[in-house]
């Protein structure tokens, strides 16, 4: 059996074009699908030929956690004989959870400036991970690994599984 990566991790991929992170991110989106990852959470950068930065920050984690919060908050609140109350706190607190356990925006600002012109970099917050399979998976693109939080080895692996594309 696999082993399960358990804590979470964060990962930059950096790459050579503007479309790779895109399609990085969505490769792994149908591996979590599937079961195979779960991501805390997942931003894509992209710097233009003119040097500007876009940020795509994918919105389902902060929607998750507020409909998880609302409907928390709406027990609550039905327990005090306020449950309209109880949700919109509820839904207010779920959102702000995510906020605080996502990616720091300014570090994903501070490493977004070190991107070469037409190149793109991939935030993740990886919660766990079938990591033989999502390593196999992520042998097709051609990345480099900018920043982790993974054990040594973990990231000697990733590296070299990047490099090999």
């Amino acid at each position: 059996m696999e082993k399960k990566q358990q804590a979470s991790n964060l990962v930059v991929m950096g790459f050579e074009d503007e479309l790779q992170a895109d399609e990085v991110r969505n490769t792994l989106e149908e591996m979590e699908k599937k079961h195979l990852l779960n991501l805390a959470d997942a931003v894509v950068v992209v710097k233009n030929s003119q040097g500007e930065v876009m940020v795509k920050q994918e919105g389902d984690f902060v929607a998750t956690d507020a409909l998880k919060g609302g409907l928390l908050g709406l027990l609550i609140g039905a327990v005090l004989l306020e449950p309209w109350l109880g949700l919109a706190i509820g839904a207010v607190g779920g959102s702000l959870f995510h906020k605080d356990l996502g990616i720091d925006d300014n570090f994903i600002k501070e490493l977004s400036e070190t991107l070469k012109p037409e190149s793109s970099a991939l935030f993740l917050l990886v919660k766990n991970a079938e990591t033989d399979k999502v390593l196999e998976k992520l042998q097709q693109f051609n990345g480099k690994v900018l920043h982790t939080s993974l054990s040594p080895e973990n990231e000697e692996k990733l590296k070299a599984v990047l490099e090999k594309a």
